[in-house]
């Protein structure tokens, strides 16, 4: 009886293991189906803007001109512009790109 027990396990073993020999041999020559590539997978994705940044991090308390005023104001617009990164870089401080194009997108604004 032990032996037919045994048997049993080693053939059921032995066939679980050539199926899974045959998936894999199947999945594994299988094609890949054909997608095209649409317009947004195709283009990295862009950055965000300076102007998006001041939407979503500063237009809640300030507004453009608001923040604009200093960097009209004042005689030394790189100055002014140094002392503002740095400001962002504590109050707002995500990254060093990031209020770069937030003062960047102000400096643009004043030639509107």
């Amino acid at each position: 009886m032990r032996h037919l027990i045994v048997d049993r396990i080693v053939w059921l073993l032995a066939a679980a293991w050539l199926g899974a020999v045959l998936l894999f041999g199947w999945a594994a020559t299988r094609q890949p189906p054909d997608v095209p590539l649409s317009a947004e997978r195709a283009e990295p994705a862009a950055g965000p803007t300076g102007e998006a940044l001041f939407g979503q991090h500063c237009a809640r308390c300030h507004t453009l001109a608001e923040a604009a005023a200093e960097l009209r104001e004042s005689p030394d617009l790189e100055a002014e512009a140094a002392a503002l990164r740095e400001f962002l870089r504590r109050h707002y401080g995500p990254s060093a790109e990031g209020n770069a194009l937030i003062v960047n997108h102000l400096v643009e604004s004043l030639t509107r």
